[in-house]
Parts: structure tokens; C-alpha cells; sequence
């Protein structure tokens, strides 16, 4: 045989060898796969675009919106201003925290309810303070938008309830959430897990944010959901891991949390730090705090009580005693706790406390008698005053929908 005939198999084996090589390098290198009309992953320190899918079509964009209307509050209130709820403002469709024409509210109560609890009814009382009236108040966001570089957005009110004219584009919504994370006094209201609201007359509110990413990111620095039938599920965000920072931004997604991890892990697969981690909801972690390359404007004012603006979800865990091996407990000392349920069968309250024990309570059960029967008391806590318990039946009431009630020891 030939040496040219040797040569030639042995020319094709390496051209075919070199046309595998992309092809057998990490999947986390291609291209991520999403359900959304439109997506982008924008690294936040750079500005450079890492990943686009029809980054500049138009669509409705939901309750991402509210990242405008929350920008434009911090940029032209004070956190301490009042706010009277009108009429109009009250007759919002939901999502809302049922606000009532002529209640007086402050402008930060009402920020941490735009982006937590995405309240349409926040939005609307807002957007009249600052411009006088909802319709003022869109025209103001589509010219902020504009100085911002988002040309492609324009908005028809303060909630992002469906609308003709009512649209945006990923790229504008990720430039438009990395301007405002800039501001000290907006990225930490996006950080907060939990919150707790009140009104000038005392009705409170207990807030949690919809953002699932603070759950189950650990380096989740904030973001918006949004969702209707028109726009399907949309979101913007920002996350760090390491030393990289990067904003994922999705609009019209059927599997929106399986877009957002996938977006992830395709933008953080470069990093020397390792794969990005997510972790299971049931298990909070600590989130990281916010960094930018330029400095941030100065915070406003700071209110005057941060008690009702936690953080991070405050559970009574550290005060409550161990309960006893057989989950039955004397009640021995003088401070409030919240009773759940009262049971004549110790089986269903130890059903009712191991349920409340896996969302994160410290439950336990505590037994009393009569001369006819004896009851099963699930409670939960130690509590040093009663307005610490009533703050908490509030917030048991939204997170798990279960009614307490406020009990002192037997």
C-alpha cells in the first residue's frame, strides 16, 4: 500500500477530531434552552450581554413594571412622606393588600407592599402621589425609561395590569433593574424575604416576597415576578456568585424557575468559584449583600423603627424551650405564645405540629384537663409582649393561612 494512501485515513481522523472538539467540551457552555419568548443575561458590573433570545421584541411584561413604578417612589419621596389612598387606588384589581379609600400609609410601607407583594392598590396610591393622578404617572415612567436607554419600553400605569401600549422588552428591563440596584435604599428593599407593613391607623400587613430566588439562590440579591394570561410568566433579577454579578431577564416563559436556574448556571459556568448551588426552598440561607462598581446615591432617611422592616424572616425559634421526648410539654413560665388548635386527640395535634414544624415553626404541644376530657393545645413560640405574638399570628396568617389566637400559659 501506498504512503499516500496510509496518509489520507489518517488526515480524515484528525480534521473529524478537530470538528468534535466544541461538541465534547462542558454542557454548561451551550447555549441554555428556555421556554421564554424572549430572554437575556446581562453581566451587571460590564454591561456586557452573555445570553439573548429576541432581546428587543415587545411584550406585555406583567408586574415587572413595579420596578419602574418602585424607582421613580425612592427618586421622588421620602420614606417617612404619608400617603392617602384614594378611592380609585383602592378599587385596584389584585394582586393588592386590600387598602381602603382615605387611609393614610408611608411611602416606604407602600414600597416594601410594590415589591413584595406586587399590591396593584400600592402601585395606584404611589403613582397619585407622586404625579397626581395613575395616567400622569405612566407617561413619567415612559420618559424615565427613556433616560435610562430602554427606547423599546412604554407604559400605561404603575401595575403592569394588562393594557394596549403597555410593553417592554428583556434588554429595557434589565437595564432598568440595573439602574436601580444602585440605590442603596431600593436593593434593600428587594433583598427582604419577609416584611412587615401598617397603616397610620394601625391595620398591619404581613408580607412575603414572591421572588423564589431568595429561597433558593444563595446569592440572590433581588428580583420581580410578574405574571397574566397576557404575558405569561415574567421576571428580572439580579444574583451573585463570586465575584461576578449578572441580571436574568425573561419575558412570555411557561417554566419560569426552570428558565431562571438554567439562564444561571449558563452565566456563572466561567466562574473559577464553581457551579453555581441551588439549595431546597424549606432552606433559607443569608443573603449576599450588594455590591456595585460605582458608588450608590446617598440612602434617604432612615424611618424611625426598623421593627416592622425585618430582613430576614423572624421566627421565634430561639426563645422557645425543647419540648419534651413525648412531644407533650408542662407550660411553666409567664409569656405569651399563639395557640393553633385544640385538640381531644393527641394524634391529630402532633399531625398539626409536625406540619408546622416542616414549614419552619417552633410548634409544640401542650396538654390540659378538666374533670370531663383532657385537650391537645398546639402553640407555637415564646413571646415577650403581646404585640410580639399578635405580630406573628399576622404573619402565620399569610404565610400558612392557619388562625391563632394569642394565649398565655395554663
Amino acid at each position: 500500500m501506498s504512503a499516500r494512501r496510509l496518509l489520507l485515513p489518517a488526515l480524515l481522523f484528525v480534521c473529524c477530531s478537530i470538528d468534535l472538539l466544541p461538541t465534547l467540551s462542558s454542557p454548561a457552555s451551550a447555549d441554555p434552552s428556555t421556554s421564554a419568548q424572549a430572554a437575556l443575561l446581562l453581566d451587571a458590573d460590564t454591561g456586557e450581554v452573555l445570553f439573548e433570545k429576541n432581546p428587543h421584541l415587545q411584550l406585555p411584561m406583567a408586574s415587572t413594571t413595579k420596578v419602574m413604578t418602585a424607582l421613580l417612589g425612592v427618586e421622588r419621596l421620602r420614606p417617612h412622606e404619608l400617603v392617602q389612598v384614594s378611592a380609585y387606588a383602592a378599587s385596584m384589581a389584585p394582586s393588592k393588600i386590600h387598602l381602603r379609600p382615605g387611609e393614610l400609609i408611608r411611602v416606604d410601607d407602600l414600597l416594601q407592599a410594590i415589591l413584595l407583594k406586587s399590591a396593584n392598590d400600592a402601585s395606584a396610591a404611589l403613582a397619585e402621589k407622586v404625579s397626581g393622578s395613575e395616567a400622569a404617572f405612566a407617561r413619567l415612567m415612559t420618559r424615565r425609561a427613556r433616560d435610562l436607554g430602554a427606547v423599546n419600553t412604554h407604559f400605561e400605569n404603575a401595575s403592569g395590569l394588562p393594557a394596549d401600549g403597555h410593553y417592554s422588552t428583556a434588554y429595557d428591563l434589565a437595564i432598568i433593574l440595573r439602574y436601580a440596584m444602585q440605590r442603596t435604599d431600593f436593593a434593600e428593599i428587594m433583598q427582604m424575604k419577609t416584611a412587615s407593613v401598617e397603616s397610620v391607623a394601625g391595620r398591619m400587613w404581613n408580607l412575603r416576597n414572591h421572588n423564589r430566588l431568595l429561597w433558593t439562590f444563595p446569592g440572590a440579591l433581588g428580583g420581580k415576578t410578574g405574571w397574566t394570561r397576557a404575558s405569561r410568566h415574567c421576571y428580572v433579577g439580579m444574583v451573585q456568585n463570586g465575584e461576578r454579578t449578572l441580571i436574568v431577564s425573561v419575558l412570555a416563559s411557561t417554566r419560569l424557575w426552570d428558565d431562571i436556574q438554567e439562564l444561571l448556571l449558563f452565566g456563572f459556568s466561567p466562574t473559577e468559584v464553581g457551579e453555581p448551588r441551588f439549595i431546597p426552598i424549606s432552606s433559607p440561607m443569608k443573603l449576599t449583600p450588594l455590591t456595585s462598581a460605582s458608588p450608590p446615591p446617598a440612602p434617604l432617611p432612615e424611618r424611625r423603627s426598623t421593627e416592622r422592616r425585618p430582613t430576614e424572616a423572624k421566627r421565634p425559634e430561639a426563645k422557645s424551650p425543647a419540648p419534651k421526648p413525648s412531644n407533650i410539654r408542662d407550660s411553666n413560665n409567664s409569656s405569651f405564645t399563639v395557640q393553633v388548635g385544640a385538640f381531644r386527640e393527641k394524634q391529630a395535634a402532633d399531625l398539626l405540629r409536625r406540619k408546622l414544624r416542616q414549614q419552619g415553626y417552633s410548634a409544640f404541644v401542650t396538654a390540659s384537663e378538666t374533670r370531663k376530657v383532657k385537650w391537645y393545645r398546639v402553640r407555637v413560640g415564646d413571646f415577650d409582649s403581646q404585640g410580639e405574638a399578635k405580630r406573628f399570628v399576622g404573619r402565620l396568617k399569610s404565610q400558612t393561612g392557619l388562625e391563632a389566637l394569642i394565649a398565655t400559659p395554663d
